[in-house]
């Protein structure tokens, strides 16, 4: 066994012996630069955690056995040299490895000293492959199963779905929960799930992980601060859609639209109609300005919108004043910049304020 020193001594002695590099293969130790030329010791650790990023970007374990075989495979270092990437990793760099010793009769694992900010852990690749030691009706088919890929891809177009923000915890939930998934391990469902969010079919969101669809339906709360004195918005819910434009008006009912052309996201009927019940009291225009653009997904332009029931409209809205005993203190009826029941007019030319 080797002593500290000796060990140091052999591996400077190992990097001392540049080998040539293949034919076709580039080696930047010996390619001329600008500046002092890298050392073989330098490259070396270089590739190495070249090969370790790229088992962090694939949940691979970077095994010594694996990283020894890519280093074969680039076919710029001797044996000698590959055989000692324990000494150059613990000796040389102990600031940048970390070397987790074997367990279980496993290979060593060398790792970064800090893992990437976006590194979500390695995968058990020995539990994948367990399952496969049983008879064939145990095989646990998982991601390969299209039966179980459709009821997947089924469940991401249902917007009322609701898995908790944790993938494991969602991995778990399906298993126990959903049928199709009672044979398939929590290991590949969190791929599934992990698989979905890069493809941005899921969302997380407050309460939860929801399909990208909920947000097409579900509207946004109310933003912006309340007019000085106003009182708090009452909780309506979603837009209910209005049954008809010329008074007579018959049961209304959720509006579940997904897709509108850009000439009916411009009718703002319905939503200053839910902007006035939700602040009887008034609010400010820039806050209305506000509310119009993040209801109607961005697309509201001040100067150009149309309101075809206006008149209509702000008759029946106007009596809804009654149900509002008096005025908050410190305001006035028409108070200065304030947009309230009474002040909503048919669309007209704007005017300077």
């Amino acid at each position: 066994m080797l002593s500290g020193a000796q060990l140091v001594l052999s591996c400077s002695a190992v990097f001392s012996r540049v080998q040539p590099c293949s034919a076709g293969a580039r080696c930047s130790a010996s390619q001329p630069s600008a500046g002092a030329r890298p050392s073989v010791c330098s490259v070396f650790k270089g590739e190495v955690t070249r090969i370790i990023l790229y088992c962090y970007k694939n949940r691979i374990t970077p095994t010594v056995k694996m990283l020894q075989s890519k280093l074969r495979e680039c076919q710029r270092f001797s044996e000698e040299q590959i055989s000692a990437i324990l000494q150059v990793c613990a000796r040389d760099a102990p600031m940048l490895y970390h070397i987790q010793p074997p367990m279980r009769g496993e290979q060593p694992v060398i790792v970064l000293a800090k893992s990437p900010i976006w590194f979500q852990g390695f995968v058990n690749q020995e539990e994948e492959q367990q399952p496969q030691n049983t008879n064939d009706d145990a095989v646990d088919k998982g991601f390969q199963d299209p039966e179980v890929v459709k009821v997947f891809q089924q469940m991401l177009q249902d917007e009322n779905l609701l898995l908790p923000r944790q993938v494991s915890e969602a991995a778990s939930k399906l298993q126990q929960k959903v049928q199709p998934f009672w044979h398939v391990s929590t290991l590949e469902l969190e791929l599934m799930l992990r698989d979905a969010m890069s493809k941005k079919l899921l969302k997380s969101w407050a309460d939860g992980m929801r399909p990208v669809i909920h947000r097409k339906n579900a509207k946004p709360m109310p933003i912006g601060p309340l007019a000085p004195g106003a009182c708090n918005a009452n909780n309506i819910g979603l837009v209910r859609a209005e049954a008809s434009i010329n008074g007579s008006q018959a049961e209304s009912e959720l509006s579940t639209e997904n897709d509108k052309d850009n000439e009916a996201r411009k009718d703002v009927t319905d939503l200053l109609t839910e902007l006035v019940l939700a602040f009887p009291s008034g609010l400010r225009f820039s806050t209305l300005k506000e509310h119009l653009r993040t209801c109607n997904d961005g697309l509201f332009s001040e100067t150009s919108f149309t309101c075809p029931a206006a008149k209509n409209w702000t008759e029946k809205v106007n009596g809804l004043s009654s149900m509002f005993a008096g005025t908050p203190p410190g305001l006035s009826k028409a108070g200065k910049g304030v947009i309230g029941p009474s002040r909503i007019r048919a669309p007209g030319p704007r005017s300077s304020e």
